[in-house]
């Protein structure tokens, strides 16, 4: 009888719950010798995520505040790190 009421509950639950992935790419770009890394993040984490409490950053419309750019650079800043290891040395310092 608990197995039949899981199996008629657990779809409704998976249909009503939202769910946000986050994504990031990184390349090595041999021509440039560069690492280029790509984000992909839903909006609303986003702004969940930037938001301070009296202001809405409104990202992606035409009302998003001037400061978002700076914003979402500061975050990635501060939250983004990656750690190299090079062969058997590894430094705490080596942080991009």
């Amino acid at each position: 009888m608990f197995r039949f009421i899981i199996l008629i509950f657990l779809p409704i639950y998976s249909v009503a719950h939202d769910y946000h992935v986050t994504h990031t790419t990184l390349y090595l770009n041999k021509e440039t010798n560069s690492l280029e890394i790509t984000v992909k993040v839903a909006i609303e984490d986003l702004e969940k995520a930037l938001n301070t409490k009296n202001n809405k950053l409104y990202i992606g419309t035409q009302n998003e505040l001037e400061s978002v750019n700076n914003m979402i650079s500061n975050y990635v800043s501060n939250v983004l790190k990656i750690h190299f290891n090079i062969g058997d040395n590894v430094k705490k310092n080596d942080v991009l």
